[in-house]
């Protein structure tokens, strides 16, 4: 049978995938080097004038990507109480919807940190 570890556990397996999520991000991110999925789809993070990212961006541009998934969690809790669940999409998905809306289809997390994605073939 499967079992649930304590919060603790799980708490300290969250951070420390997030650390290491964040490093790998960030290393791709930095030195015009770029992800596995970058380089399959010919694509790279730059900043909005062009150049390379540095790590403090980098950093931003990880943490704020992250703003989705925070506001739908905090959303679910009072929404579970509500017996409608479901909906704590909704903040998950504003990170992203946001470029439908953008003139310049930048996310939201892209929007802030002054960074952009563009095509490197």
């Amino acid at each position: 049978a499967l079992s649930i570890p304590p919060v603790a556990v799980r708490t300290m397996i969250f951070c420390a995938q997030f650390a290491v999520f964040a490093w790998y991000c960030c290393w791709f991110w930095t030195s015009g080097r770029r992800t596995l999925a970058q380089k399959t789809w010919s694509m790279r993070v730059v900043t909005a004038n062009g150049d390379v990212l540095d790590v403090k961006r980098a950093l931003l541009r990880y943490f704020l990507v992250w703003v989705g998934p925070a506001l739908a969690l905090a959303a679910w809790v009072p929404l579970e109480n509500l017996g409608h669940p479901g909906y704590a999409v909704i903040p998950l998905a504003f990170n992203f919807l946001w470029a439908l809306g953008d003139r310049q289809r930048l996310f939201l997390h892209d929007r802030v940190a002054g960074t952009r994605l563009v095509d490197s073939r």
